[in-house]
């Protein structure tokens, strides 16, 4: 066994093709129509293909999102930066909301608990009721 996993070890070691350094070569195929292969052709009259990356930063974008887009790939770019303070007024208005219906829903789960439930809810409810008090105590108060 440990020869089998050795050879087998050994063989991935010395493949020649590598992913980061494939090479694509178009050779003519039997109907005319062409094949691509990682291999060069029987004859070895092609020369790989030169392709371009697909994962281009910023391609067909705007010079201030490629900035935007080069600070984001650098860590830079600050999530919690507002542009007015309109926009965090907005935002805790938002939160606000939101702790409210997380409160209504609380609230609506321990009054279902306290009137009672079928044998098959109970474990359903008391975790939705530790959901809801784990968000509030979280991002409410």
């Amino acid at each position: 066994m440990r020869q089998l996993f050795c050879a087998g070890l050994l063989s991935v070691s010395l493949n020649p093709v590598s992913t980061a350094t494939a090479e694509v070569y178009r050779c003519p195929g039997p109907d005319g129509v062409p094949a691509f292969q990682s291999v060069p052709c029987p004859g070895g009259s092609s020369a790989p293909l030169a392709l371009e990356p697909l994962n281009t930063l910023g391609e067909g974008v705007r010079k201030s999102e490629q900035a935007w887009l080069r600070e984001r790939a650098a860590g830079q770019h600050d999530r919690t930066r507002s542009t007015s303070g309109s926009a965090t007024a907005a935002q805790r208005r938002r939160q606000e909301e939101r702790c409210l219906k997380e409160r209504q829903r609380l609230d609506a789960v321990q009054a279902q608990l306290r009137r009672g439930y079928k044998p098959g809810q109970g474990e359903r409810l008391r975790r939705r009721r530790e959901e809801h008090a784990a968000y509030l105590r979280r991002f409410c108060d």
